[in-house]
């Protein structure tokens, strides 16, 4: 179970990009005075300034860790070129008038609303004390020693924690807890771990620990958790002018650390989830309407009238008709996570808190913002450029010499896998897989065992035949499957809860497809393997349309906040 405490080095990541404004950059030798309204490129008669080049590539800096140079910078400033060429100069009509489209940039502006009003009702009034920026940075600057007992249950931790207390020790209860064969041989220990690498729950727990200490049991993210540190090791060259040059960067990991709970705080006093009432005839009749029917507009209006209020929350109702519009305008991706009634239900509560949070928002004018707007804009622009992507590379041929080219490169996609034609005996212990495996051997009929004995009532019927399938299929035991041979007995293996007898009937070891076989979709991943040449060629194509002007001295003499030096 050690997968379930690691997460990503979080600490270390904010505040190596909180020290990133460290450092200020000029690239050119000879520096030009300049506002942030000055004109770096000109596209026709759209402009973009120096302000809006420095806010876009310091947060491209930011995120990615890139060096500034001038290559970079010039690189970077054809990207935003490149998107007036193609938002402003190019035919777009397709693209605005696709639903999907619609629907994601309506998405995507609540979106940018509601995460503004996060940040000013809670990352804004969070306050952090001294003595917790100095306990940071004293775990900021340690490794400890760990090691853990997990559980799925607090009634399974408790236990656990008892046989501690009454002397059982932590290696003894480690082999009898983990599947996992390392954690179950080494006693629970995870090695030396920093600050940030941890579940946050298990992590405050670790890091309050003394040598020695073992803790109650602490509820993670993925269940129970019994701690015990074994050692401690600490930076011993930390100073007080170490930490007083650190502080506002600390306090600003603490509250970005702390930026998620302190949210779903503000958000589950923002509805009382108890007093949304459902009508389950209503939601059942929409859930069914919406997914399996495919209802016309007038059948639409028929349902809604019988219909009712699918849902009510106080004094407010949610109608049939209210619902289905909400369902209907959610963009593809999150459409896809419907999957069943229970994740429905949770969707149409999502509705009531959005529906909250935007009134809200708007009641505090957060939504009529100018930075918000800025901030939507940006949304706006990526969006665009995700789906004028699609569009230039459907339209866009692929020479067949590249086709080729990556063809040869890249063979292993273009491959007939390995596979496999087996009987099979999926039966419910060992014991009887054991007894089938020699029956089996002694000459019985291994198809008659897979019809009288198979749980698996799909290949039963037919004598325990599969038919040909992926070797890839059987996974940690791919490499058995290939190298036997006709009418090898393979098992028993154990997976999901059973027991698995296997006899090979064919195998068909695995070939490189012919390229004209496999030409269409060559082409296809080729151009999305090359789509930055294929987007760069169709822009210079508009170019023709717009004069375009850098200023390259203007460019290099920018103050840009970096980590390179």
């Amino acid at each position: 179970m050690k997968t379930i405490l690691v997460r990503t080095k979080r600490w270390v990541g904010i505040i190596a990009v909180l020290l990133f404004f460290a450092v200020s950059s000029v690239i050119s030798a000879q520096s030009v005075e300049y506002t942030r309204e000055s004109v770096v490129s000109s596209v026709g008669s759209r402009i973009i300034t120096a302000g809006e080049f420095i806010s876009r590539y310091e947060e491209f800096l930011f995120q990615t860790g890139a060096q500034d140079k001038f290559p970079g910078r010039l690189s970077y400033l054809n990207n935003m070129i490149n998107e007036l060429l193609l938002y402003y100069y190019d035919n777009n009509d397709e693209i605005f008038k696709d639903p999907n489209y619609q629907k994601e940039l309506a998405w995507k502006k609540k979106q940018v609303v509601l995460a503004y009003l996060k940040d000013q009702e809670v990352y804004a009034k969070m306050k952090v004390s001294d003595e917790e920026a100095r306990k940071t940075f004293l775990r900021m600057n340690q490794k400890i020693a760990v090691r853990h007992l997990y559980a799925k249950t607090k009634k399974e931790a408790d236990e656990l924690y008892q046989l501690l207390q009454v002397g059982v020790s932590f290696d003894s209860l480690a082999g009898q807890t983990f599947s996992d064969t390392t954690l179950a041989n080494n006693g629970g220990f995870l090695g030396y771990v920093s600050w940030g690498d941890l579940d946050p729950a298990f992590e405050d727990a670790a890091f309050s620990l003394k040598i020695g200490e073992i803790s109650k049991p602490v509820k993670t993210s993925n269940g129970y958790s019994i701690i015990r540190v074994d050692d401690i090791v600490t930076n011993p060259l930390l100073t007080e002018n170490e930490y007083l040059n650190q502080k506002k960067q600390i306090i600003r990991a603490i509250k970005i650390n702390n930026k998620q709970r302190a949210e779903d705080k503000y958000v589950n006093g923002v509805v009382d989830y108890k007093k949304i009432k459902f009508d389950s005839a209503c939601v059942k009749k929409l859930y069914d309407d919406f997914f399996s029917s495919g209802l016309n507009l007038k059948e639409i209006r028929n349902e809604a009238a019988s219909a009712g209020n699918c849902l009510t929350y106080g004094k407010e109702n949610y109608s049939y008709t209210v619902l289905y519009n909400k369902i209907h305008s959610l963009p593809n991706f999150q459409f896809k996570k419907i999957t069943g009634v229970k994740k429905f239900t949770a969707v149409l509560k999502g509705f009531v808190l959005q529906d909250k949070l935007l009134e809200i928002a708007r009641e505090k004018g957060y939504d009529t913002l100018a930075v918000v707007k800025k901030k939507f804009q940006k949304m706006k622009m990526n969006l665009f450029m995700q789906f004028k992507s699609i569009e230039i590379l459907r339209g866009s041929a692929a020479p067949d010499s590249l086709v080729k080219s990556y063809y040869d490169e890249h063979k292993d996609f273009f491959t007939a896998h390995d596979s496999i034609n087996v009987q099979e005996i999926i039966i419910p212990t060992k014991e009887l897989a054991d007894s089938l495996l020699q029956r089996a051997k002694r000459g019985e009929d291994f198809g008659k065992l897979a019809a009288a004995y198979s749980i698996r009532k799909e290949t039963a019927i037919n004598n325990g035949v599969v038919g040909f399938v992926s070797s890839s299929k059987f996974i940690n035991f791919e490499k058995i499957f290939i190298e036997s041979r006709k009418n090898d007995l393979i098992g028993p293996i154990e997976f999901a809860n059973s027991w698995g007898l296997f006899k090979i009937l064919e195998v068909k070891r695995g070939y490189a497809l012919p390229f004209a076989e496999v030409k269409e979709d060559a082409a296809l991943m080729a151009k999305h393997a090359y789509q930055r040449k294929f987007i760069e060629a169709y822009t210079n194509g508009l170019k023709r349309f717009a004069d375009v002007k850098i200023n390259k001295k203007l460019l290099g003499s920018l103050k840009v906040q970096s980590l390179s030096k």
